[in-house]
């Protein structure tokens, strides 16, 4: 039973200051910004493929490194953000982002394009957990759900700006490395800007000796649901990206950074779309809409193998872009439902773990599979195996979930908040009865406050209980 809340209890979300929302914007704008490094290079995939005659398999590795610096970073960020904090993880991502686009323009090698793949990869990481982290935090007054919405949108924005970015511009210009970098530079300084305006928040606490993201398997209970789900769906996504100009090449395509970069800019504008309604549905429906999504593109990734059809290639892509962002919002919902704030950023940076792991190895492991295999046949086993690995996937996802959630969206524990089906986060004083919320009796006068008790009558078992009858209406039966 809900009591009625205290007049000097926190106040719900629903009548939570403006600032709360404007407050999530400037890491929203940060995080955005970094992860539009994540994918640019993506179209340009095909450029440099032309230009240096790489394989299928340096594709991928050159993918790879940037998962290799990501995964690296991941496991750091939680033990840097508690010895330096947030706000310099973020200025030093920033900077890491900058250098990375200095050593693309300047790339004639293959080391150096990996290299500067490799550092994207660390500045990204940040933004993934600390800039995301941020978000969570600047929302919590307005519910879990506003803030994961936020997080996951400027997630999947920037991963879907990048690529269209980068398409469009080496479809205008012959030599577009050069050109794509510095328009990142520039966006970069735009995060600069809002680094400045970010709110700085006191720390309500601090994780314990080490801090690295290990000390998230305390709550793998509510890491693990969304890691699975979040890993196999960016597999998907992570094939896309690193072998999509290849596929669209083998389907009688001509090699275009454009072509590429819509069908990368695509993937990820589809997972922003599908997150939009995927917040008003419980985790458990997500991560079962994301795992038909998942099965559904593998489907039609074979029958586009079988008719030789790109737009059956292109649309598949879509789909598991779809279930990527509903299960990364579905991963993120779970965190911030369940989890208090000082233990978030080990967390998130688990979760990212769980899913990068998967998408590093598939690509990698597919390209090096053409090779060997040819194209057809990799890519078909490809589709199989994922599809397979989807269906048990959401199977324990979904059963995972339901225990974690129960009869509510919310949850329930000490110094933590609960979240009711409107979304708005209400203090625990608001959600469970307690001794101290109940109206106390006021004192007889003139007693003190150590007047001795008067000790309980005891009745005989015997002695039938009477029912006790109001004064007035003892005087109206009389």
């Amino acid at each position: 039973m809900r009591c009625p809340s205290v007049g000097s209890g926190r106040t719900s979300a629903m009548s939570s200051s403006p600032d709360s929302t404007r407050s999530m914007w400037a890491p929203a704008i940060i995080v955005t910004v970094l992860l539009v490094l994540s994918n640019a290079p993506t179209p340009l995939y095909v450029f440099w493929q032309a230009q240096h005659g790489f394989s299928s398999a340096v594709l991928s590795a050159l993918f790879s490194s940037y998962i290799i610096g990501l995964l690296l970073c991941l496991l750091g960020a939680p033990w840097l953000e508690v010895r330096i904090g947030g706000r310099l993880m973020l200025l030093a991502s920033l900077a890491a982002a900058m250098l990375a686009c200095l050593t693309f323009i300047a790339a004639r090698t293959l080391e150096a394009l990996v290299l500067a793949r490799f550092i994207s990869g660390a500045a990204v990481a940040t933004a993934l957990t600390v800039g995301v982290e941020a978000v969570l935090d600047a929302g919590r007054d307005k519910g879990a759900s506003a803030g994961s919405l936020v997080a996951s949108g400027a997630v999947s924005l920037g991963a879907a700006l990048g690529p269209l970015l980068a398409g469009s511009v080496a479809f205008a210009i012959p030599e577009p490395s050069a050109a794509v970098f510095l328009t990142e530079l520039l966006l970069l300084v735009g995060g600069v800007a809002a680094f400045a305006r970010l709110r700085h928040r006191e720390r309500r606490g601090r994780p314990g000796p080490g801090g690295s993201a290990l000390q998230g398997f305390s709550d793998k209970r509510v890491i693990a649901p969304g890691a699975a789900m979040f890993g196999v769906s960016l597999s998907a996504t992570a094939f896309s990206l690193s072998l999509g100009p290849s596929v669209l090449m083998q389907f009688g395509g001509q090699p275009s950074p454009l072509l590429a970069g819509a069908m990368a800019g695509g993937l990820f504008a589809a997972a922003t779309l599908a997150q939009l309604p995927g917040r008003r549905l419980g985790v458990p429906l997500l991560f079962a809409a994301a795992g038909a999504l998942i099965v559904s593109s593998m489907c039609l990734l074979i029958l586009a193998l079988w008719a030789g059809n790109a737009g059956l290639a292109v649309a598949s892509a879509l789909l598991g872009g779809c279930a990527y962002g509903l299960s990364q919002l579905g991963g993120l919902s779970l965190i911030a439902r369940n989890l208090p704030h000082e233990r978030r950023t080990a967390a998130t940076a688990l979760f990212n773990i769980g899913g990068y792991v998967p998408a590093a190895a598939a690509p990698l492991c597919v390209g090096l599979a053409i090779d060997q295999l040819g194209f057809t046949r990799a890519v078909l086993v490809f589709a199989v195996l994922l599809g397979m690995a989807a269906i048990v996937t959401t199977t324990f996802a979904i059963g995972a979930a339901k225990r974690l959630e129960g009869p509510s969206r919310g949850f329930t524990g000490p110094g933590r908040g609960r979240e009711d089906a409107s979304g708005a986060e209400n203090s625990v004083a608001d959600t469970a009865c307690r001794p101290s919320d109940l109206p106390r009796r006021a004192p007889a006068p003139g007693a003190g406050s150590h007047a001795p008790r008067r000790p309980r009558s005891r009745r005989s078992p015997a002695t039938p209980l009477q029912p006790r009858s109001h004064p007035a209406c003892a005087s109206s039966a009389a």
